[in-house]
């Protein structure tokens, strides 16, 4: 199937790494703008706060102005009169003048306890009414307190009657204040002033709102009554937003989070009577403020734009009933901040303009066009022309390229070593399946630790299948050996597993298909490879062939020694026909008879101890004791054996079939001396064989021609000492069969020493010879070493064998 993505080239990763390099300086340019835009943010706020704050001072001036002016006409004697006695005649002339210095929409009135007015500064007719504002009729609230009460807003005066409502009379606040003649007398009548909206937007006009800006004045319930603009027409300033718009909304929340009173204890505010201080009013994120300090609200316009609000903070003389709300056009305010974020945002679109410029034109120079030439080269590689090299193509390549190129240069003189290697090693190969092939060997490689075996075709053919079997394991082989060979072969596999050993074992396996029965020898080494692991390679043949042949072999040796056994028997029986003396002579015919006899049965015994072990040699102590065991069970004086006379001692020493036949006639010849003349001629008399073995001196000394064996080989030396026997008179005048066979041809068999000293206690001879000539023939290794431990000394005492000599 097909990429559908492909990974991004080079140019496009330098391209993202340019882009990585200006990332930083594009976030700080990022975090500038954000910063620049919360400062401007933050001015804006204040701006607003401080636009709230000054427009309240204005509005907080104007009410504090109007109650001095009605507390003075309060306590004017005038307008005392007029209320006590209800002649409104002084009254009207003196507020009569005082109208005429008001602003033109400012009304000040004086109202009996009823509400009615008895007189006015713009000359209504008494009994009338003064504009209807709420909380004048009836006058208790007013009557009953001492400070100055804001009633809120209503008609004006001049307009008594009107509805109030967004298209009807101008609206007007309505102040009012109680008329006290004695501090301990009721108040007879109140003072009363209504300050008109025109008039009131023209107090805070000079507060300068900014471009975009409006300020609302809201009456105790929320209600906008009053709407001023930064630029606006003369129609403007009357013209509140509708209930219900987002602008009375967000007014209205915003007036309902701030509480009515402060908590002496500084701890959540009440309810208020427009809200609650839970609910979607909480979640204004706004923190809790006092009523002196403004509180600022983001919210969006009636035009979805961002707008900044800010609540005035609380009108102490209006008690509650006069709110002041200052909004700005949240994206006038961060004009400058977004203007300055465009321009770096085009400063930044031309750096990367034109980083990835450069990094595109450096690219191509140093960067691809060198890598193109490696190409080029690598091409060359790939079709086998070793001899191109990557260090002359390349123009005054940077220090990297040039290392790059030379550590290329290494490995294609390493890819044309291998590959001369892996023909080389195909070549082996072949030549290695073709004597496989040829050898009737299979193949195998085992996993220790899975079991799994991966063989040639010729391992299958050698278990009966005609046909490689998809799958092969150990235990698949086990099922193959017969049960009486199984435990061996599974010991054999288990140390070599155990020990990583080389591992060399024989089985009977049972054949698939025909069920035949065959012998197979494995063969393997452990080979750790390039992963570490360890696993086992060797060759597996069928040597059912050669079983076949050695066994024919055992019979035809079998077959010959029967022969030899006959020859012998045959040529004792001429010797004894043949050795005949005359009849006058017949002590000396009977002693060479004997002679004769004894020497065939000494060579019969050591060729029958060859042949029982194969003619792979013999263990020196049992050859020895079957050389002396005609002599070993001589009888006591009351008939009994006595099997002490003759002791055999010495470490395990195994001999070459060739030192056999000789060293077996030497001791026989040395016992029979023993019986005749020596110490096993008396009762009493004892034979001792002892050898040993020991390291050969620095210079090997020379006897009979032979040159000493090597220094620090291995040396046998073989002593036979007597005891107990006549005593002698030295050496013999003549030397018989016997002395020549142990002086001249003993010590030729073995390459070594033979010493024969005729003290007067009895014969001793010693006998010394490399090992590796006595255990091994010339050229060859011996069969075995001595082993480390010796034996006990035994005390030979066969009495079968002493009878078969008879």
């Amino acid at each position: 199937m097909p990429r559908l993505r492909q990974p991004p080239t080079l140019l496009q990763r330098l391209f993202l790494l340019v882009a990585f390099a200006l990332l930083p300086a594009a976030l700080l340019l990022v975090g500038a703008v954000a910063a620049l835009r919360a400062q401007h943010a933050e001015a804006a706020r204040d701006q607003a706060r401080r636009i709230a704050d000054n427009a309240a001072a204005r509005l907080e001036r104007v009410i504090e102005g109007t109650r001095q002016t009605l507390l003075v006409l309060s306590e004017s004697d005038a307008v005392r009169d007029a209320v006590r006695d209800g002649d409104p005649g002084v009254c009207a002339a003196r507020l009569h003048g005082l109208g005429q210095r008001l602003p033109e929409r400012i009304r000040v009135g004086v109202l009996d306890r009823g509400g009615r007015i008895l007189c006015d500064t713009i000359g209504s007719p008494p009994g009338g009414g003064f504009g209807g504002a709420p909380g004048l009729h009836p006058l208790d609230a007013v009557l009953s307190s001492d400070s100055l009460a804001v009633a809120g807003f209503g008609p004006e005066p001049a307009e008594t009657g009107a509805a109030r409502t967004a298209g009807g009379a101008p609206l007007a606040l309505h102040l009012a204040l109680a008329v006290r003649r004695a501090p301990e007398e009721p108040p007879p009548g109140v003072v009363a002033a209504a300050l008109g909206l025109p008039w009131i937007a023209a107090q805070l006009r000079p507060i300068g709102l900014p471009p975009g800006a409006e300020l609302f004045l809201l009456d105790r319930e929320g209600d906008v009554v009053l709407r001023l603009r930064a630029h606006p027409a003369s129609s403007d300033d009357h013209a509140p937003p509708r209930a219900g718009t987002e602008t009375a909304e967000t007014l209205a929340a915003l007036l309902a989070f701030r509480p009515a009173v402060t908590p002496a204890d500084g701890t959540a505010p009440p309810p208020t009577a427009g809200g609650s201080t839970s609910g979607a009013v909480a979640d204004t994120r706004l923190p809790y403020h006092s009523p002196r300090a403004a509180l600022l609200r983001d919210a969006p316009g009636p035009d979805g734009t961002p707008r900044i609000y800010a609540l005035a903070p609380e009108i102490a003389p209006a008690q509650g009933a006069l709110h002041l709300v200052v909004s700005l056009d949240a994206a006038a305010a961060l004009a400058p901040a977004a203007e300055v974020g465009r321009r770096w945002a085009v400063l930044l679109a031309l750096g990367l303009v034109a980083s990835f410029a450069a990094a595109g034109i450096g690219a191509q120079r140093f960067v691809l066009a060198p890598i193109r030439a490696l190409q080029q080269t690598a091409r060359h590689w790939a079709r086998g022309e070793y001899g191109a090299r990557a260090t002359p193509v390349l123009v005054a390549p940077p220090p990297e390229f040039a290392r790059l190129a030379a550590a290329l240069d290494r490995v294609a003189e390493a890819a044309e070593q291998r590959d001369r290697a892996a023909a080389a090693l195909a070549e082996k190969e072949a030549r290695l399946s073709l004597a496989l092939e040829a050898g009737g060997l299979g193949a195998w490689e085992m996993d220790p630790r899975s079991g799994s075996v991966v063989r040639s075709p010729r391992h299958d053919a050698l278990f009966g299948y005609p046909r490689p079997q998809t799958r092969w394991s150990y235990r698949r082989m086990l099922r193959h050996v017969l049960p009486e060979d199984r435990p061996r072969v599974e010991a054999a596999f288990r140390r070599a597993f155990a020990e990583a050993a080389p591992i060399r074992v024989e089985c009977r396996i049972r054949t698939a298909g025909k069920g035949e029965a065959r012998w197979l020898e494995a063969s393997g080494a452990p080979h750790r490879g390039p992963d570490g692991r360890v696993k086992f390679l060797g060759v597996v043949a069928d040597t059912t062939e050669r079983r076949r042949t050695e066994e024919r072999l055992r019979l035809v040796a079998g077959e010959l020694n029967h022969r030899v056994k006959n020859t012998l028997a045959a040529v004792q029986s001429i010797a004894a026909q043949t050795l005949r003396w005359p009849a006058g002579d017949l002590p000396a015919a009977e002693a060479a008879r004997a002679a004769f006899q004894s020497r065939l049965l000494a060579l019969a015994r050591s060729h029958e101890l060859l042949t029982r072990e194969g003619w792979t040699g013999a263990d020196l102590a049992e050859l020895a004791t079957h050389a002396l065991a005609p002599h070993a069970g001589a009888r006591g004086g009351s008939g009994d054996a006595v099997p002490t006379r003759v002791t055999i001692a010495g470490p395990p020493v195994r001999l070459a079939p060739r030192c056999i036949v000789p060293l077996a006639m030497a001791l026989h010849e040395l016992a029979t001396n023993a019986a005749r003349h020596g110490a096993l001629s008396r009762p009493e008399g004892r034979v001792t064989v002892r050898w040993s073995v020991r390291a050969a001196p620095a210079e090997g000394a020379a006897a009979g021609g032979v040159a000493g064996p090597a220094p620090g080989a291995e040396v046998l030396t073989l002593r036979w000492e007597e005891s107990g026997g006549p005593p002698l008179a030295g050496p013999p005048t003549r030397r018989g069969f016997g002395t020549r066979l142990l002086e001249r041809g003993l010590a030729m068999e073995l390459r070594g020493t033979v010493r024969l000293d005729f003290a007067r206690d009895g014969l001793r001879c010693e006998v010394e010879a490399p090992l590796a000539a006595a255990g091994a023939p010339p050229g060859e290794e011996p069969k075995a070493a001595v082993r480390p431990a010796p034996c006990a000394p035994r005390r030979a005492a066969v009495g079968a064998a002493a009878a078969a000599s008879g």
